[in-house]
């Protein structure tokens, strides 16, 4: 099944959530992008696959927000599926996740895409990303906890590179 029209948003399945709030975090992010380096990249296409239904929800309008496509996956495997029909700037993945991991996805979508960026989220910072066999190697990784304003700042700096 091919999803080159689909677009996930969640807003509809968290409908308890402030809008003011929403548009407070928008003017936050906006205003931290000009902060960064006076640079901006323009509209990217991302590819966000990340297990945690809320954190997906966040990032996803985080990203949004500035000014990016973005497509979600729940996990490696979904978004899998979604890089075969679309094509993408840069794959923000989770490491850990249920049925195909974030290195396992960052390896297919380089596989198919050899000029994507990649780059992880990871609550657990010991996991060796590097596998000096493939040659395969991150553009990024970024610690949970971190800000929304962080991811921006660092997805904008990936993206650049």
């Amino acid at each position: 099944m091919c999803y080159s029209d689909h677009r996930v948003s969640l807003a509809g399945q968290y409908s308890g959530c402030d809008s003011n709030l929403i548009r407070s975090w928008r003017k936050l992010l906006m205003w931290s992008m000009e902060q960064i380096s006076g640079q901006r990249v323009s509209m990217a296409n991302i590819l966000l696959a990340e297990d945690d239904e809320s954190m997906r929800f966040y990032l996803h309008r985080a990203l949004e927000a500035v000014g990016h496509m973005v497509i979600s996956a729940e996990n490696g495997a979904v978004a899998e599926e979604m890089l075969i029909c679309n094509r993408f700037d840069l794959v923000l993945s989770d490491v850990v996740m249920p049925e195909k991991d974030g290195i396992e996805l960052a390896r297919s979508a380089r596989q198919r895409q050899p000029d994507i960026k990649v780059m992880f989220i990871t609550g657990f910072s010991g996991i060796i990303l590097e596998d000096q066999e493939g040659g395969f190697a991150p553009s990024m990784v970024l610690s949970k906890p971190f800000h929304l304003k962080d991811l921006v700042e660092q997805v904008e700096r990936v993206l650049l590179e």
